[in-house]
């Protein structure tokens, strides 16, 4: 059976009277959504969490940031939110696609462009979104494992076309995989984005990882949170 433990959450959003991180706008040249992330290097404010005080569940199962650690980084232009994650992690699986992606490593992201509806409600409605972002499972020519793509899969709203306008991209690297994504602001309906007027409230970030058949690992659940943010 394969286990599952939840990794990573960085929590974006914007709230009345809390601090927030600011979403830069990206300069040219464009940012170019292939897996390397050297034109990300004169964008301000990533997140970066590193500290033990970012895990908020599952935290007896954690052993340091060798285990886990991570850096995010988003940008937004007209046309569409960038999103980058460099992920250190020392177990790393996903074999799976499409509304199956959550029981592997992934990527979750909540977007609430109606914060002032039903401001207490607990589940996903008007005007929101979550779509899940799976690096695949990045398998070296020659190793014999069916290669599985990176993708971008949308849970809710029901019917969206399921990533097929995003643009993403993953590679491994010698502690984890970066993975990075383009979301055009044409998916989320009327929403106009606007240098010094955007905000992206809600947002989420989430990372599981499954540990593999056989694994001495304990069926543990870690949660990591980060910081708000808006732009």
């Amino acid at each position: 059976m394969r286990l599952s433990c939840l990794v990573f959450l960085l929590i974006l959003g914007w709230a009345a009277a809390v601090d927030f991180h600011v979403i830069p706008f990206d300069v040219d040249p464009v940012i170019r959504i292939d897996g390397e992330l050297d034109d990300w290097a004169a964008v301000p404010n990533p997140l970066t969490m590193t500290d033990p005080a970012h895990a908020t569940w599952g935290t007896d199962d954690y052993t340091g940031i060798d285990d886990l650690n991570g850096t995010i980084q988003l940008a937004w232009r007209p046309a569409g939110l960038f999103f980058a994650a460099v992920v250190v992690n020392d177990v790393f699986v996903q074999t799976y696609t499409g509304n199956a992606i959550y029981n592997g490593d992934h990527a979750n992201l909540f977007i609430d462009l109606a914060p002032q509806d039903e401001p207490e409600r607990n589940a996903l409605g008007n005007g929101q979104y979550h779509l899940v972002i799976s690096p695949g499972n990045l398998a070296e020519p020659g190793s014999g494992e069916i290669l599985t793509d990176p993708e971008v899969y949308f849970y809710v709203p029901e019917g969206m076309p399921h990533g097929g306008q995003c643009e993403v991209a993953a590679r491994r690297t010698q502690t984890g995989y970066i993975v990075e994504v383009f979301l055009p602001f044409s998916l989320l309906g009327s929403f106009k984005a606007r240098q010094g007027k955007t905000s992206i409230p809600q947002s989420h970030s989430l990372m599981p990882i499954p540990c593999p058949p056989g694994s001495k690992r304990l069926s543990r659940r870690r949660l990591w949170r980060g910081n708000k943010a808006g732009g």
